[in-house]
């Protein structure tokens, strides 16, 4: 594993640390120059570009790109609904689908 995160550390343009505080470095992805402020989410991301995904769902067999996206994807085999809207107690298995209920009850309207 140590060659292969080596061999990820020369393809992508990681900034010299310089010292900079570690809040302000940002990891450019030499792809689409995208940037991130940990250098673990441009591995992540670099996988778009190359297809990789190294995580499988032991129950369908889906490869994903992310320990999280696995996770969220888990959910739907499960069941599993972590995220509760207070209001009204409706469950989400994504934290973004709360966030997005939620404007129901406050009238937000973002777009």
């Amino acid at each position: 594993m140590e060659g292969v995160w080596q061999g990820l550390q020369q393809q992508l343009r990681l900034p010299p640390a310089l010292k900079v505080p570690h809040w302000e470095k940002l990891y450019e992805c030499n792809e689409c120059w995208k940037t991130f402020r940990c250098s673990s989410s441009l591995i992540v991301h670099q996988r778009m570009h190359t297809g990789e995904k190294p995580y499988e769902c032991h129950e369908c067999g889906k490869r994903l790109c992310s320990s999280t996206a696995l996770t969220q994807h888990q959910r739907k085999h499960t069941g599993e609904k972590p995220f509760e809207c207070k209001e009204c107690g409706k469950a989400f298995n994504q934290k973004i689908t709360l966030v997005q209920h939620e404007r129901v009850h406050t009238g937000e309207k973002p777009y």
